[in-house]
């Protein structure tokens, strides 16, 4: 990681180890695929294998926050 707060590296770290955790419980999918309103980046859904949203998952246990 590149930031230079330690705090919010240590909470960078903590998220990734958590998202692995996630993640790393069987075959993950790829959702709801396609582009954003500038069609420059493409957007989709993290499925895990017991069909919880990744993301979603991230953000109610305090690991992400929504971009607004």
């Amino acid at each position: 990681f590149t930031g230079r707060c330690p705090a919010e590296m240590a909470r960078a770290e903590a998220a990734k180890r958590h998202l692995s955790a996630l993640a790393g419980a069987g075959p993950d999918y790829l959702a709801d695929v396609g582009h954003d309103k500038y069609g420059g980046r493409v957007l989709g859904r993290i499925v895990a294998a017991d069909g919880r949203d990744l993301a979603s998952r991230m953000l109610a246990d305090g690991h992400a926050r929504t971009y607004g």
